[in-house]
């Protein structure tokens, strides 16, 4: 999803395209869709680094798959409002949209915790999602003729 090269622009992977990882050695690929929109704040390289970073740990092979993330990052020019900058995230997956929200005076503290929120929704999906063990048995009896 994020791949990063050691000078820092993205290099794609053996039989990938950019933006993508391989998965297993079959050489199938995943990416992650990632759309960033900024109201009231420009999108710098810095924004996007620390918003891919902190976005990456998403890009997983654990259940629900994230097949894209929007973020929006929203910088409010009122002086009364003390916490002058929101992110708001939506995350789609196969079955399910999850979004979440958070206020900071500055982008890293408002993305810290809106990911924080987004990762306790989807953990709190995934609890209900699992089997649960009861403690009965399903055993199939059989008749014998």
């Amino acid at each position: 999803m994020f791949a990063q090269g050691a000078s820092g622009p993205p290099v794609p992977g053996p039989r990938t395209g950019p933006g993508e990882k391989p998965i297993g050695d079959r050489g199938y690929t995943r990416g992650v869709d990632l759309v960033l929109k900024g109201r009231g704040v420009r999108i710098t390289d810095k924004v996007r680094h620390a918003v891919e970073h902190k976005l990456a740990r998403f890009d997983g092979n654990r259940r629900p798959v994230v097949q894209r993330l929007d973020v929006q990052i929203i910088g409010e020019q009122n002086p009364r409002i003390g916490e002058s900058h929101r992110v708001e995230i939506a995350c789609q997956t196969a079955h399910h949209t999850f979004h979440a929200h958070g206020a900071g005076s500055d982008v890293d503290g408002a993305l810290d915790r809106v990911v924080e929120r987004l990762q306790r929704q989807i953990s709190d999906y995934r609890s209900k999602r699992t089997p649960r063990k009861t403690g009965k048995t399903t055993t199939a009896t059989t008749r014998e003729p």
